[in-house]
């Protein structure tokens, strides 16, 4: 069956953050002392991923969260609106990012952004970097409130396209969330290599080399 639809994963698919100075301008706006680096991190990474479920309306519910959990005594209102702010002053889009969107789109795919990340998040960086026009649509997991590798979402994005597992391609760096979990759906998978942990994987160029190859 021919393909005609590639989705692709976006967080160090095509956008790369750096989460160390968040953490470290986190500790500092909330004169974290008592907490180690390992305890910050964690504790901001279980709250994105309650945030990357939809389990926060806004980046101020998420933000003020954060802030009880990390420093209760330092909540305000100037303060979730400064953290807020900042949230996405550390990513960048990966370089050779727009051109390996602009390949794919010559090659007459329909392409479909497909991410564990928060949707506003999303939309915002994928604004900021001029690659939202690149999309045809976003699928989300703040939105789907299912994350990768989980079949559903998967699934909810076949049933939204109303196009079988069969006719899409998935593109990401992740072995298991990208790789694997596509493949139990039937997708056919392309693992880029880019922090992986297999150490596996194909460049932009060569991705686009099978695909060209591929479409023949």
């Amino acid at each position: 069956m021919k393909k005609c639809i590639i989705c692709i994963d976006l967080m160090e698919t095509l956008i790369s953050r750096n989460d160390k100075q968040f953490s470290v301008y986190l500790s500092k706006i909330l004169e974290l002392k008592n907490i180690s680096y390992g305890d910050l991190t964690t504790k901001i990474r279980q709250r994105y991923i309650e945030y990357s479920f939809g389990n926060f309306h806004s980046d101020r519910d998420y933000v003020e969260n954060l802030i009880l959990t990390l420093a209760r005594d330092k909540n305000s209102d100037a303060m979730i609106e400064e953290i807020s702010r900042h949230l996405l002053d550390n990513y960048w889009a990966i370089d050779g990012s727009k051109d390996f969107l602009s390949e794919l789109k010559s090659l007459g795919y329909q392409l479909y952004v497909a991410s564990n990340f928060v949707a506003a998040w999303a939309d915002e960086l994928l604004k900021r970097f001029t690659l939202k026009n690149y999309f045809a649509g976003e699928f989300i997991s703040s939105d789907i409130r299912y994350r990768k590798p989980a079949c559903e979402f998967f699934e909810y994005i076949t049933q939204t396209l109303n196009k079988s597992a069969e006719e899409m391609y998935f593109i990401g760096n992740s072995y298991v969330n990208d790789y694997l979990g596509a493949q139990k759906i039937g997708m056919s998978s392309i693992l880029l290599k880019k922090n992986n942990v297999t150490g596996e994987g194909l460049t932009y160029t060569e991705i686009l080399a099978r695909l060209d190859e591929e479409r023949l």
